[in-house]
């Protein structure tokens, strides 16, 4: 995994990411030091071989990580509530490696397959941090320290627990069209327009002085515009509806 990397300090620790020299300490292209320095302080200290086993995981994944929380420093690691001894803090050391903590969004990524991924990845810890009903957490914690595993706020849940009659994410109820909108369809406003229009040249020509006749009259042409919107509105509508998902 590491055999292709260039070498950097197994150990690094910095007052702040911006010290870092992208040429010669950095070697995660993935990844910038400001994503794993500490959010509270900027301070960053790093292990080789975990940010080696994250940079794997990314490219199992094939697509973003988006870390909520990587290294924190003692102070902000207490200020935020974290445990004593948090891996988060990059302070201790399993089975010969320096351990290093990850938060990571589940906003773009399936918990269950996501986990499977870390685990080949070399990660041993994992947390669950579920999406709370006020929009917070939805997260999942991976380490490589020990392995066990724990939540916060219950499991992920599992595909084949998901409601089987659940709608897909991009479709979209039927609504029932307006009497408006039913009266702008082509089938409609043409041949409701064509016969208003028919009776009213027909007495228009018995009476060129009745002004009512040729307003009548008027609604051939009101037809073939209303008809025309609305086939362009249809042309627009079809249109936006190709997109099939968000890029990453």
């Amino acid at each position: 995994m590491t055999a292709k990397l260039k070498p950097v300090p197994e150990y690094q620790e910095f007052k702040s990411y911006k010290d870092v020299d992208l040429a010669t300490q950095w070697r995660w292209p993935n990844f910038t030091p400001e994503e794993i320095a500490c959010r509270g302080t900027g301070k960053l200290v790093i292990h080789a071989k975990a940010m080696d086993k994250l940079q794997h995981l990314r490219t199992l994944v094939g697509k973003p990580l988006i870390l909520n929380s990587a290294y924190r420093s003692p102070e902000h690691n207490k200020a935020v509530g974290g445990e004593a001894n948090s891996y988060h803090m990059a302070k201790r050391t399993y089975d010969g490696e320096g351990v290093m903590a990850f938060d990571v969004s589940m906003s773009n990524h399936e918990p269950y397959a996501f986990w499977e991924l870390a685990k080949k990845a070399g990660f041993r810890g994992c947390g669950h941090y579920p999406l709370t009903k006020d929009g917070r957490r939805n997260f999942m914690h991976i380490d490589n320290g020990p392995a066990r595993s724990w939540n916060l706020g219950g499991l992920f849940p599992k595909p084949s627990e998901k409601p089987a009659d659940a709608p897909k994410r991009f479709d979209s109820e039927p609504v029932k069209p307006a009497l408006v909108e039913m009266l702008m369809k082509p089938e409609v406003a043409v041949p409701v327009g064509t016969l208003l229009a028919g009776t009213g040249v027909t007495q228009a020509v018995q009476d060129p002085t009745n002004p009512i006749a040729w307003v009548i009259a008027a609604g051939l042409f009101i037809a073939v515009v209303v008809a025309a919107v609305y086939v362009i509105r249809r042309l627009i509508d079809k249109s936006k509806t190709t997109v099939k998902g968000e890029s990453d």
